[in-house]
């Protein structure tokens, strides 16, 4: 699970620095990379990659939380001087959570899901949004406030 946890960690910033590159080739944004220390049960300690982005005077954090969540298989925050957001690594098809009376539903088995990295709207009504760029720029622009 750790293994397949940080493939998934991997391909959320290659998305994110592909959303990125045409402002940090002209350098009107900078990102850069380094790892931090995480524990979860059934999976140990590991390092994990994290992102800090500058924009201006402004920089955005990305934090992996996890894998062992509730309803996801994975969380990202990207948190800014005007919030969080957060990226779930959910179901492809999921529009939002699936809950149920007594839990969660499992509505399928994990080898048949296929897992895509979407934005977690605010609750109480809770929606994901799929992960674009026009959809990454606007969620970043949320947390600097620009």
């Amino acid at each position: 699970m750790r293994t397949e946890w940080l493939q998934h960690v991997e391909s959320f910033f290659e998305s994110i620095q592909l959303y990125l590159k045409p402002y940090t080739e002209p350098e009107k944004i900078s990102i850069a990379f380094g790892e931090k220390e995480n524990f979860e049960e059934n999976i140990g300690d590991y390092l994990v990659k994290t992102a800090t982005v500058k924009i201006g005077n402004s920089i955005v954090k990305f934090d992996p939380i996890g894998a062992n969540l509730i309803g996801a298989r994975g969380r990202i925050d990207m948190i800014g001087p005007q919030g969080k957001i957060r990226f779930l690594l959910v179901d492809e098809a999921a529009k939002g959570p699936r809950i149920f009376r007594g839990g969660v539903h499992r509505i399928k088995e994990d080898a048949e899901i296929k897992w895509a990295w979407k934005i977690a709207t605010d609750p109480p009504n809770i929606q994901y949004l799929d992960l674009n760029a026009d959809v990454f720029f606007e969620a970043l622009m949320d947390v600097v406030n620009a």
